[in-house]
């Protein structure tokens, strides 16, 4: 879903279902879980009214395969 932020700057929010994750960026703040629906929606609009991380939003994409290849490794 696009998601605009006080600042009209607009960002994709992406569920990442495996993880149970809402996410919006590459950092570790630029995310949160969706266990929990009323609070993750909660955490997204306050994000979103704070006002995004300044610059472009990145290509997202969780790799799952650099997981699964850890444990492959242990």
């Amino acid at each position: 879903m696009s998601v605009q932020d006080r600042r009209s700057r607009i960002r994709k929010v992406y569920v990442n279902v495996p993880f149970y994750w809402f996410y919006w960026g590459d950092q570790p703040d630029e995310r949160t879980s969706c266990l929990n629906l009323e609070a993750a929606i909660d955490r997204v609009e306050q994000v979103a009214r704070n006002g995004w991380r300044a610059g472009e939003q990145a290509e997202l994409r969780i790799d799952l395969g650099m997981i699964s290849d850890a444990y492959r490794r242990a």
